[in-house]
């Protein structure tokens, strides 16, 4: 999941493809700016020069957390069934921005559908394991919004 600073549509300045796509879809109101490769390239070596190694810094670090995640992620799918991967993509979400504090833990706002897509099964299976959760008093749901106890 992006949040502020993130960067897309980066890895064109290491690989040459003649065509690529992303699709990026905001949960809130957002800022996107843009620059081309080649506007980029002749920045960093004017303008941007004694930043430049700062900002592929950055983007190193950003793709490294991403590499990072789906490895996880890659892992949990082979390795953890689903109520496992439900359960961890509970606990990533509750550290996301997005996240409030709960006096009970912490409580997040999502769709079956999105937690289902991000665990990696159906949005009927989404519902059928967060119902179990709640049965053994690990979460609370109600619509989109969940509390995940003793999540902070």
């Amino acid at each position: 999941m992006a949040v502020s600073g993130s960067f897309i549509g980066e890895l064109g300045l290491f690989v040459t493809q003649e065509s690529r796509q992303a699709t990026v879809t905001a949960k809130a109101p957002c800022v996107v700016a843009g620059i081309t490769y080649e506007q980029l390239n002749t920045l960093a070596q004017g303008a941007l020069k004694e930043h430049y190694a700062n900002i592929l810094h950055s983007l190193a670090t950003q793709l490294s957390h991403r590499l990072l995640a789906t490895a996880r992620k890659a892992s949990h799918l082979a390795y953890i069934g689903v109520s496992g991967r439900i359960a961890h993509t509970l606990l990533d979400l509750c550290k996301e921005p997005e996240a409030m504090t709960h006096p009970d833990g912490m409580q997040i706002r999502i769709t079956r559908t999105d937690l289902g897509r991000i665990a990696g099964c159906s949005r009927e299976m989404a519902g059928r394991v967060l119902k179990s959760m709640e049965e053994q008093e690990l979460i609370t749901v109600k619509g989109k919004t969940i509390v995940v106890f003793d999540a902070r």
